[in-house]
């Protein structure tokens, strides 16, 4: 069992600490960063965004010169701006959650309150049972899943966001996360063993995305995801479909070599041909003979197998370097079955079309 922390290297960092100290081995590999920005109560106004109008920052600048404003949380990661931002400790701050409340209680703050669930609907409900006419100001990072501001200006609250810190999403896996995964690429217990936790949409879309870049859906398809919602895991299992698409030529292999592939269709739409060459298959590799004989190429979905037997290896000086297969679709409804499994391959791996 082994546990793969994906957030910010900083929280990472904590909570792989606390695991290894129980047993656990664990996997850092940050896939976002986070830039923590200046604040100050008093020059509020160079972090926030989303005033409708200049009215309205004159009268958040009443309300914070009076100490007469709440404050809206829902991340670890805007409690710095809160405790070195020289905002008053008898401020009411609503909070998503305890972690973050006695976080900022064992700083001094007094007046919290807690959603009753770690979800931002009870944390709206919370909000609503208060009198509109407190100032809000919520404290986020650049990006968000849940606009509070534009629910609560909606029905009569004054609201501003006030942006802490910057999320940026890294652009690959680090080159130790790659070799990590090549190294382990045939041993899929490996991979359905390992255990990740989620917190947010935003990250979970940000793993998914690189591992379709990488070519490695195809490994985590079976690997535990803990989701900090449910909201959240259905954004995963979404996602999750489109990394089930795979080609086998030996069933229970899956080819990890990407293939050219050549589309035509009649001009009526009745009929369509697939053609596909893979150089150098890793199917042709010695040490997978064992497994069985190539009997066809089987291309595999949520909607099940699309299967041929037209099959041909190239050899070059008596060596096997290529594998081209033929897929005929007889009807429109096999075109669109055969385009409805390649948007899915397409997607789990990457691939995209050009007209020849």
């Amino acid at each position: 069992m082994k546990i793969l922390l994906i957030r910010d290297i900083d929280k990472s960092r904590i909570t792989a600490k606390d695991l290894a100290n129980n047993g656990l081995e664990v996997i850092i590999e940050p896939v976002f960063l986070i830039k923590k920005l200046k604040f100050n109560i008093n020059k509020f106004e160079k972090n926030l965004i989303n005033t409708k109008n200049k009215s309205n920052l004159k009268d958040f600048k009443i309300a914070i010169a009076n100490h007469n404003f709440g404050i809206i949380i829902t991340s670890c990661n805007s409690c710095e701006a809160i405790i070195q931002g020289g905002v008053p400790l008898k401020t009411k701050i609503f909070s998503l959650s305890k972690k973050i409340a006695n976080y900022l209680e064992n700083k001094g703050f007094s007046n919290i309150l807690i959603a009753r669930e770690e979800n931002a609907l009870s944390l709206k409900n919370l909000i609503l049972e208060e009198d509109k006419s407190l100032p809000l100001l919520y404290f986020r990072g650049s990006n968000i899943t849940i606009d509070f501001s534009k629910d609560l200006y909606k029905i009569g609250f004054l609201i501003g966001d006030i942006i802490c810190y910057n999320v940026i999403n890294k652009n690959d896996f680090s080159n130790n996360f790659k070799n990590f995964v090549i190294k382990n690429n045939l041993q899929q217990e490996i991979f359905e063993s390992l255990f990740i936790p989620i917190l947010s949409e935003n990250t979970a879309k940000i793993f998914i995305n690189l591992l379709i870049k990488n070519n490695f859906s195809q490994y985590f398809k079976k690997s535990n995801f803990l989701c900090l919602s449910k909201k959240i895991e259905k954004s995963i299992d979404l996602i999750k479909e489109t990394m089930i698409a795979h080609i086998q030529f030996i069933k229970g292999i899956n080819e990890k070599i990407l293939p050219d592939i050549r589309l035509t269709r009649s001009r009526d739409g009745s009929t369509g041909t697939a053609t596909f060459r893979f150089k150098n298959a890793n199917i042709l590799d010695k040490s997978l003979a064992l497994n069985g004989e190539i009997t066809g190429m089987y291309m595999i979905d949520k909607e099940g197998v699309l299967e041929t037997r037209d099959i041909s290896v190239n050899f070059v000086n008596g060596k096997p370097q290529a594998i081209e297969s033929i897929y005929i679709m007889k009807s429109s409804q096999d075109w669109e079955r055969f385009m409805r499994f390649m948007e899915r391959y397409g997607e789990s791996n990457g691939l995209v079309f050009t007209k020849a």
